[in-house]
């Protein structure tokens, strides 16, 4: 059931969710990397065709049956399911530089570690885009607080994604947001799920870009404003959600409201820096009265 369409997985998943059958869910789960591996040591060739045709037809597929379950589980509510479909992902992007990957003939077909690292990023953008839309901020934390242990430092995985793909140069702009926005658009089931308005499909990633910054920060993390390389519209509907007593702020469970104004204000400033160059983020530019007021009040005063 890995190879088929994802149309077809989602309504086989439903079908088995409405039977109450949780084992053959578990076995998809629990089949998926193991599939994965054998899939990457049972094709070794180093014929760029062979190698496109493992990507599309034996790889793809299972993680994108893997996204699948996780966005049926944000749709109906099935908290338990969606970790579990998240902790499969992870444990793919985690392990995937443990595996003997072919070198391409040529440098220009991307294969390799940092491919499954990126399959994976835009699958986990599409997803959290999706629990914003949903409304389900309290799995924020479950996508986003991931991490990957450098030994020298810890990031969380999608810190880590942006950090090594950037290193590869294989990212086209200093940001993952666009890899999200291009998997909801390319992905039938992500399609039906958001429809057709692309600034609706880029304002929830850019929403969830900014929550996971916020989360990942109060966690002691450092993190990176994807969400940045878009204007600041896009962004600020989150913003003006998490200063009021809302469940995107009650998700953020022991933040007061100085350090997410300290969070709020350290996010603004990266994402002018890093974005300068680009039509994307302007500095202060929070088009609410209420924002500006929230930052005013609860920033630490400077120095005349």
């Amino acid at each position: 059931m890995f190879y088929v369409d994802d149309l077809v997985f989602d309504r086989h998943i439903l079908d088995l969710l409405e039977i109450g059958n949780t084992i053959g869910l578990t076995r998809y789960l629990e089949e998926a990397w193991p599939t994965f591996v054998a899939n990457v040591n049972d094709n070794l060739s180093v014929d760029d065709s062979e190698l496109e045709r493992v990507k599309d037809n034996k790889l793809r597929p299972i993680l994108d049956c893997l996204t699948a379950i996780a966005a049926i589980a944000v749709r109906y509510d099935r908290p338990e399911l969606f970790s579990t479909a998240v902790d499969k992902l992870y444990e793919a992007f985690r392990h995937a530089s443990d595996l003997n990957f072919p070198i391409p003939q040529h440098s220009g077909l991307h294969y390799g570690t940092t491919w499954v690292w990126k399959e994976i990023t835009a699958r986990v953008y599409a997803l959290g885009a999706l629990l914003v839309r949903e409304h389900r901020y309290t799995w924020i934390p479950v996508l986003s607080l991931r991490t990957m242990d450098t030994g020298a430092t810890t990031y969380s995985w999608m810190r880590f994604a942006g950090v090594m793909l950037s290193s590869a140069q294989r990212l086209d702009a200093p940001s993952l947001c666009p890899l999200g926005i291009s998997f909801i658009k390319e992905s039938p089931l992500f399609r039906r799920l958001f429809g057709q308005n692309e600034d609706e499909i880029i304002d929830y990633t850019c929403q969830f870009d900014f929550l996971q910054g916020v989360h990942i920060l109060h966690a002691g993390m450092n993190a990176y404003p994807s969400f940045g390389a878009y204007y600041n519209y896009h962004t600020v509907p989150i913003v003006r959600e998490l200063i009021r007593d809302t469940p995107a702020r009650q998700a953020l469970q022991g933040i007061s409201d100085q350090e997410l104004a300290q969070i709020i204000d350290w996010l603004d400033e990266k994402a002018a820096s890093a974005f300068f160059n680009f039509a994307g983020w302007d500095r202060g530019e929070w088009m609410d009265p209420s924002i500006d007021e929230f930052l005013d009040k609860n920033l630490p005063r400077q120095n005349p």
